[in-house]
């Protein structure tokens, strides 16, 4: 049984009304969401940002990801008692992990703020050369493309609730064309999304961008919908 490994460090006083998770992309860490994490805080918000190993892809497991992502969303949801509400955050891969969060939770909730995200990660570890570590590692146990999508189908499903993302059009990882088309199909679906098209940005400027430019995300964010979801 795997136990994946995360650590969560949390921002705040614990009093305030609302609460956010705040997920790393792969490969980041909670010194680099710090700022935006406080930012967040002097607007009002508990935080409790996340960091993950490699693992979570290099492991060659497909079980991996889907069992991270219950545990950071379980942490998530002891850590919220006491809140009114919940609101997800993240970047890249942690987007993907934040949008599963958010779909799962139960609670009153804030709309989310994503950045740099909105790829399918099956696709992404098959045909982006950046991850061919990650395919390789895959492959030596027997997983190819077909085998994770279906493996995680639902992780790319839509959370069916509201959220704004910030993308970078010369983002060479999470491609601007791809993760705009998976957007418009959840919109098409029902989904309330706000998009902040950063056209000269690519993945680590849109990242950069999103950690401090957290009021305007929270302003597209609360404008949808009213701002409370159940």
């Amino acid at each position: 049984m795997i136990k994946p490994d995360f650590r969560p460090m949390e921002y705040g006083n614990g009093d305030n009304y609302v609460i956010t998770s705040f997920v790393a992309g792969y490969g980041g860490t909670i010194q680099s969401m710090e700022p935006a994490a406080l930012r967040l805080v002097e607007l009002g918000h508990d935080v409790v940002t996340y960091e993950y190993p490699k693992d979570v892809l290099m492991s060659g497991d497909p079980n991996y990801l889907p069992f991270l992502i219950d545990a950071i969303h379980d942490n998530f949801m002891v850590k919220a008692a006491g809140h009114t509400l919940r609101r997800q955050a993240g970047v890249s891969m942690g987007m993907g992990i934040a949008l599963n969060m958010q779909r799962r939770t139960q609670e009153p909730q804030r709309p989310a703020i994503y950045a740099a995200g909105g790829s399918n990660v099956a696709r992404l570890i098959a045909k982006n050369p950046l991850f061919r570590p990650v395919r390789r590692a895959f492959k030596q146990k027997g997983h190819d493309y077909q085998g994770l999508q279906e493996r995680w189908t639902e992780l790319h499903e839509s959370p069916h609730l509201p959220f704004a993302v910030a993308l970078g059009g010369l983002d060479y990882i999470v491609r601007y064309r791809e993760a705009s088309r998976a957007l418009k199909q959840w919109e098409r679906r029902g989904t309330t999304i706000s998009k902040k098209v950063l056209p000269l940005k690519g993945h680590k400027g849109t990242v950069e961008w999103y950690r401090h430019n957290i009021p305007e995300m929270l302003h597209m964010a609360d404008n949808l919908a009213g701002g409370t979801t159940v």
